[in-house]
Protein backbone atom coordinates (compact mmCIF):
# COMPACT_ATOMS: atom_id res chain seq x y z
CA UNK A 1 0.00 0.00 0.00
CA UNK A 2 1.45 3.49 -1.25
CA UNK A 3 -0.76 5.34 1.63
CA UNK A 4 1.91 6.86 4.23
CA UNK A 5 0.56 6.68 7.69
CA UNK A 6 1.83 9.80 8.86
CA UNK A 7 -1.17 11.71 6.91
CA UNK A 8 -3.62 9.11 9.24
CA UNK A 9 -1.69 9.86 12.48
CA UNK A 10 -1.03 13.53 11.96
CA UNK A 11 -4.94 13.71 11.18
CA UNK A 12 -5.67 11.42 14.31
CA UNK A 13 -3.04 13.85 16.67
CA UNK A 14 -5.26 17.16 15.02
CA UNK A 15 -8.85 15.87 15.75
CA UNK A 16 -7.08 14.41 19.27
CA UNK A 17 -5.89 18.11 20.07
CA UNK A 18 -8.80 19.95 18.71
CA UNK A 19 -11.20 17.54 21.14
CA UNK A 20 -9.47 17.86 24.31
CA UNK A 21 -9.18 21.61 23.59
CA UNK A 22 -13.00 21.87 22.91
CA UNK A 23 -13.98 20.13 26.26
CA UNK A 24 -11.16 22.31 27.96
CA UNK A 25 -12.35 25.81 27.00
CA UNK A 26 -16.28 24.57 26.62
CA UNK A 27 -17.94 25.96 29.67
CA UNK A 28 -20.77 24.25 31.07
CA UNK A 29 -24.45 24.52 29.58
CA UNK A 30 -26.12 23.39 32.71
CA UNK A 31 -27.65 20.73 30.98
CA UNK A 32 -28.46 22.29 27.47
CA UNK A 33 -27.70 20.62 24.27
CA UNK A 34 -24.38 21.02 22.80
CA UNK A 35 -25.83 19.77 19.22
CA UNK A 36 -28.08 23.08 18.28
CA UNK A 37 -28.43 23.42 14.80
CA UNK A 38 -31.56 25.04 13.12
CA UNK A 39 -32.05 23.12 10.13
CA UNK A 40 -31.08 19.55 10.74
CA UNK A 41 -28.56 19.42 7.75
CA UNK A 42 -25.16 18.18 8.66
CA UNK A 43 -21.94 17.95 6.25
CA UNK A 44 -19.35 15.52 6.84
CA UNK A 45 -15.72 15.27 4.78
CA UNK A 46 -14.41 12.28 5.67
CA UNK A 47 -10.92 9.75 4.63
CA UNK A 48 -9.93 6.58 5.52
CA UNK A 49 -8.93 3.27 4.47
CA UNK A 50 -11.02 0.26 3.11
CA UNK A 51 -8.63 -2.63 4.03
CA UNK A 52 -8.96 -5.71 1.56
CA UNK A 53 -8.79 -8.72 3.58
CA UNK A 54 -9.96 -11.30 1.02
CA UNK A 55 -8.51 -12.07 -2.61
CA UNK A 56 -9.45 -8.61 -4.08
CA UNK A 57 -6.17 -7.32 -6.82
CA UNK A 58 -4.71 -4.73 -4.36
CA UNK A 59 -4.52 -4.27 -0.68
CA UNK A 60 -6.21 -1.62 0.51
CA UNK A 61 -7.17 1.98 -0.99
CA UNK A 62 -7.09 5.10 0.68
CA UNK A 63 -10.98 7.08 0.23
CA UNK A 64 -11.46 10.87 0.32
CA UNK A 65 -15.10 11.99 0.33
CA UNK A 66 -18.04 13.86 1.34
CA UNK A 67 -21.78 13.73 3.37
CA UNK A 68 -24.81 14.94 3.35
CA UNK A 69 -26.85 14.21 6.25
CA UNK A 70 -30.41 14.57 8.02
CA UNK A 71 -31.11 14.63 11.23
CA UNK A 72 -34.92 13.39 11.76
CA UNK A 73 -34.29 13.27 15.67
CA UNK A 74 -31.60 14.13 17.98
CA UNK A 75 -30.76 10.07 18.08
CA UNK A 76 -31.62 9.45 14.70
CA UNK A 77 -29.44 10.92 11.06
CA UNK A 78 -29.40 9.62 7.18
CA UNK A 79 -26.56 10.25 5.44
CA UNK A 80 -25.60 9.95 1.50
CA UNK A 81 -22.00 9.39 0.86
CA UNK A 82 -19.85 9.44 -1.93
CA UNK A 83 -15.93 8.44 -1.62
CA UNK A 84 -13.10 8.21 -3.90
CA UNK A 85 -9.45 6.59 -4.13
CA UNK A 86 -7.17 5.81 -6.70
CA UNK A 87 -4.53 3.04 -6.31
CA UNK A 88 -2.64 0.33 -8.47
CA UNK A 89 -3.83 -3.43 -8.41
CA UNK A 90 -1.53 -5.74 -8.72
CA UNK A 91 -0.22 -5.60 -12.37
CA UNK A 92 0.48 -1.92 -11.57
CA UNK A 93 -2.80 -0.41 -13.45
CA UNK A 94 -3.74 2.53 -12.24
CA UNK A 95 -7.41 2.86 -11.56
CA UNK A 96 -9.95 4.33 -9.00
CA UNK A 97 -12.72 3.01 -6.63
CA UNK A 98 -15.98 5.07 -6.54
CA UNK A 99 -18.63 4.27 -3.28
CA UNK A 100 -21.58 5.99 -3.04
CA UNK A 101 -24.37 4.92 -0.48
CA UNK A 102 -26.62 5.89 1.92
CA UNK A 103 -26.81 4.94 5.38
CA UNK A 104 -28.79 5.48 8.58
CA UNK A 105 -26.80 6.92 11.98
CA UNK A 106 -28.50 5.53 15.48
CA UNK A 107 -26.75 7.74 18.18
CA UNK A 108 -26.67 6.10 21.93
CA UNK A 109 -25.95 8.87 24.07
CA UNK A 110 -27.69 11.98 24.58
CA UNK A 111 -26.64 15.16 22.22
CA UNK A 112 -25.75 17.27 25.40
CA UNK A 113 -22.86 14.60 25.24
CA UNK A 114 -19.40 15.75 24.53
CA UNK A 115 -18.24 12.24 23.48
CA UNK A 116 -21.38 10.23 21.30
CA UNK A 117 -21.05 6.06 20.49
CA UNK A 118 -23.19 5.53 17.75
CA UNK A 119 -23.98 2.69 15.34
CA UNK A 120 -24.90 2.81 11.96
CA UNK A 121 -25.44 0.70 8.78
CA UNK A 122 -25.89 1.19 4.78
CA UNK A 123 -25.22 0.05 1.55
CA UNK A 124 -24.35 1.10 -2.14
CA UNK A 125 -22.73 0.78 -5.60
CA UNK A 126 -19.14 0.18 -5.40
CA UNK A 127 -17.29 0.65 -8.47
CA UNK A 128 -13.77 -0.37 -9.26
CA UNK A 129 -12.79 1.58 -12.49
CA UNK A 130 -10.12 1.40 -15.19
CA UNK A 131 -8.08 -1.67 -13.78
CA UNK A 132 -7.01 -4.47 -15.76
CA UNK A 133 -10.96 -5.48 -15.43
CA UNK A 134 -13.29 -3.16 -13.94
CA UNK A 135 -15.61 -4.76 -11.13
CA UNK A 136 -19.11 -3.23 -10.42
CA UNK A 137 -20.36 -4.35 -7.07
CA UNK A 138 -22.87 -3.31 -4.32
CA UNK A 139 -21.32 -3.33 -0.87
CA UNK A 140 -23.18 -3.26 2.64
CA UNK A 141 -21.49 -2.11 5.25
CA UNK A 142 -22.39 -1.38 9.38
CA UNK A 143 -19.99 -0.63 12.39
CA UNK A 144 -19.74 1.82 15.71
CA UNK A 145 -18.92 5.42 15.30
CA UNK A 146 -17.31 7.86 17.92
CA UNK A 147 -18.61 11.69 17.86
CA UNK A 148 -16.55 14.25 19.86
CA UNK A 149 -17.90 18.30 20.24
CA UNK A 150 -15.67 20.26 19.37
CA UNK A 151 -17.86 23.42 19.04
CA UNK A 152 -21.65 23.63 18.79
CA UNK A 153 -21.38 22.84 15.24
CA UNK A 154 -18.35 21.40 14.54
CA UNK A 155 -17.87 17.36 15.57
CA UNK A 156 -15.04 15.44 14.52
CA UNK A 157 -15.70 11.88 14.24
CA UNK A 158 -14.10 8.02 13.52
CA UNK A 159 -15.76 5.25 12.08
CA UNK A 160 -14.91 2.07 11.96
CA UNK A 161 -17.09 -0.45 9.52
CA UNK A 162 -17.11 -3.97 8.47
CA UNK A 163 -18.06 -4.28 4.52
CA UNK A 164 -19.71 -6.96 2.53
CA UNK A 165 -18.76 -6.47 -1.01
CA UNK A 166 -20.52 -8.53 -3.84
CA UNK A 167 -20.29 -8.29 -7.68
CA UNK A 168 -24.28 -7.62 -7.89
CA UNK A 169 -24.58 -11.13 -6.06
CA UNK A 170 -25.31 -12.72 -2.48
CA UNK A 171 -21.94 -14.59 -3.32
CA UNK A 172 -19.96 -11.93 -1.37
CA UNK A 173 -16.53 -10.49 0.21
CA UNK A 174 -15.52 -9.50 3.41
CA UNK A 175 -13.79 -6.60 4.26
CA UNK A 176 -13.23 -3.87 6.83
CA UNK A 177 -12.71 0.03 6.67
CA UNK A 178 -11.91 3.20 8.45
CA UNK A 179 -13.15 6.93 8.12
CA UNK A 180 -12.33 9.69 10.01
CA UNK A 181 -13.30 13.28 9.46
CA UNK A 182 -15.35 16.23 10.55
CA UNK A 183 -18.98 16.84 10.71
CA UNK A 184 -20.17 20.71 10.55
CA UNK A 185 -23.86 20.96 11.38
CA UNK A 186 -26.47 23.81 9.62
Amino acid sequence: MKVSYRYFLLLTVLISSLSVKAQNSTPSNDGKSNYQAESGWMSDFLMGPYLFIEHIPYDAVMLYGTRLGKRQSPNVSYVLEYVIGQQEDEKNTLGLTHHVSVHAIYYLKAPSSTFRPYAYAGGGFLEFKSFSQDEYNMAYYGGIGFEISMQEKLHSFIEPRYLNIAPFSFDAQNEIGVFWGLRLLY
